[in-house]
């Protein structure tokens, strides 16, 4: 999805039936201050967000039961980066563990509930549909209903940062 104007754009994927083991891979180029409160990446639309990135200046904030506050000075506009979030989960309604990779590295894990979702997936909005508009293009979106291991998500992002001009 390339944010080019105004206007809301975003994409909405339908429910993909998870039983709680789960990965999510995109790139996006955040291409001007990070601002207001929007939805980068949104999977689950109420209670606890199994996944959730929001522009929230000062922050970038992931929520995978659990919140980890990255300040926007991390971030440099007209670059790319790659975001992986990982549900290692156990049977259904048991704990699992979430992991949150920028770059191919671990960032953050935190155990939690069971994420087993029936609620649709949206990037650059939240599910209902809605967000702020913000002007950010998206690159490669992947999903699993596995748990990607940490050699997987180097993998993943290895193979694909010279595309987005990362030597």
């Amino acid at each position: 999805c390339n944010r080019g104007g105004p206007t809301n754009q975003y994409i909405s994927i339908p429910s993909p039936g998870t039983n709680g083991n789960i990965s999510v891979s995109f790139w996006v180029k955040f291409n001007s201050i990070l601002g207001g409160l929007t939805a980068v990446l949104e999977y689950g639309s109420s209670g606890s967000y199994p996944f959730r990135i929001l522009e929230q200046p000062p922050d970038l904030l992931v929520i995978s039961n659990g919140t980890l506050n990255i300040g926007t000075s991390a971030f440099v506009n007209d670059r790319w980066y790659n975001f992986t979030l990982v549900r290692d989960g156990l049977p259904a309604n048991a704990n699992g563990i979430n992991y949150i990779y920028v770059d191919g590295k671990l960032l953050y894990s935190v155990s939690g509930t069971s994420t087993t979702r029936t609620d649709g997936l949206a990037l650059n909005a939240t599910v209902t549909g809605t967000s702020a508009s913000i002007n950010n293009e998206y690159g490669v979106f992947l999903f699993y209903n596995k748990p990607l291991t940490p050699s997987e998500v180097k993998q993943n992002y290895f193979a694909l940062k010279k595309r987005y001009n990362i030597l």
